[in-house]
């Protein structure tokens, strides 16, 4: 697995996990401001043959690395992705919440809100 980095402060961090020819088996997407300790999960993708062998798991551990102490939500969910969440939550001791608005980062950071297209958090100055 490996972490990609932004381009521009505030833009959207990957974990990529890729199988032995290079192709694209894992994901995740997700987005941190520093200067106010939160955090989103927007995609989390497995590829179907490969679900359920800790692909998700390892990634989202490694993605919330980077920023530890945050706090975090998701994207809306699956039913899958309920389970996913609820059980990484327990193994992780934090939450995982749906953003209250889909689309948009959460009302809880409304310094968020119009920074998606952006690709910048307006407290990181």
């Amino acid at each position: 697995m490996r972490r990609l980095e932004p381009a521009k402060p505030g833009g959207t961090r990957r974990v990529a996990a890729e199988d032995e020819r290079g192709v694209l088996v894992g994901l995740v997407e997700y987005r941190v401001c520093d200067a106010c300790c939160t955090g989103r999960i927007d995609t989390v993708w497995v590829a179907p043959s490969l679900q359920g062998q800790g692909l998700a798991r390892d990634a989202l551990h490694l993605a919330m690395e980077r920023a530890p102490g945050h706090v975090w939500e998701t994207s809306q969910q699956s039913a899958s992705g309920r389970a996913f969440f609820a059980a990484m939550g327990d193994e992780m001791e934090c939450a995982f919440p749906v953003a209250r608005s889909s689309g948009s980062f959460s009302l809880r950071w409304p310094h968020w809100r119009g920074a998606v297209r952006a690709g910048w958090c307006r407290c990181a100055g």
